[in-house]
């Protein structure tokens, strides 16, 4: 599903200023980049080249399988247990970071492929906090990852504009992380370009892919403490 410029205006007014932490710099731009975030040397991510989506139910062999919805034709996976371990691991280390402490909601991992974009949206409320950390490529060139910064107004009436939020962009290595305000703070990627040439696409199968895996917490005495999800 897609959403105009307008609409998504009138999803940020509904949601202004619904999060906070004690990390100034995050509470103004709505956002954090943190370089070698995680070491990649001992994390076992295998790549799941099946299109749609695979949702784990507490075990390896246990999964149920539907079409990715968000971005058509990418392989996904929800619960993916030998991220479990990581997931939480992470959840310490933003608590630390923000200064409040959190709930578990979701976690998944996703491949994208050439030609493959992320519309611009806003996350549901279920991704309050939202983590995403750049796992393996086999681009020639980065594929940047674009935000905009959080807007602010003079009150929270929202009557008069005081600081529009700016465009930015976010180039990963394996193991950079970026945090930010799922639900205020709108954010997309455009189509994922090949590494080949065309003439190369002619003669070969395109094995360009792009791997990314996102966590989902909510502030655990916040608004949205209710989407608390065990995992």
């Amino acid at each position: 599903m897609t959403f105009t410029d307008e609409q998504i205006k009138i999803q940020q007014k509904e949601r202004y200023l619904s999060c906070w932490s004690r990390n100034e710099n995050f509470d103004t731009d709505g956002y954090l980049f943190i370089k070698n975030f995680l070491d990649l040397e001992n994390l076992n991510h295998p790549k799941d080249v099946i299109p749609g989506i695979k949702e784990y139910f507490g075990n390896i062999n246990l999964w149920d399988h539907r079409n990715e919805d968000q971005v058509p034709g990418s392989s996904s996976r929800i619960k993916y247990p030998p991220y479990k371990k990581l997931y939480y691991e992470t959840k310490e280390k933003i608590e630390n970071i923000l200064g409040r402490k959190l709930y578990t909601t979701y976690y998944l991992d996703r491949i994208y492929y050439p030609n493959q974009q992320l519309y611009k949206h806003l996350d549901r409320d279920a991704c309050e906090i939202s983590v995403s950390i750049h796992l393996s490529s086999n681009l020639k060139e980065n594929w940047p990852f674009k935000l905009e910064t959080r807007t602010w107004y003079t009150n929270k009436k929202m009557k008069e504009l005081w600081k529009e939020g700016e465009e930015v962009e976010i180039l990963f290595n394996p193991g950079d992380a970026i945090i930010y305000m799922g639900c205020e703070v709108p954010h997309w990627r455009d189509p994922l370009k090949s590494k080949h040439n065309k003439l190369s696409r002619i003669f070969k199968n395109d094995d360009t892919y792009y791997h990314q895996l996102f966590f989902h917490y909510v502030f655990s005495n916040g608004d949205r403490a209710h989407y608390y999800r065990h995992v």
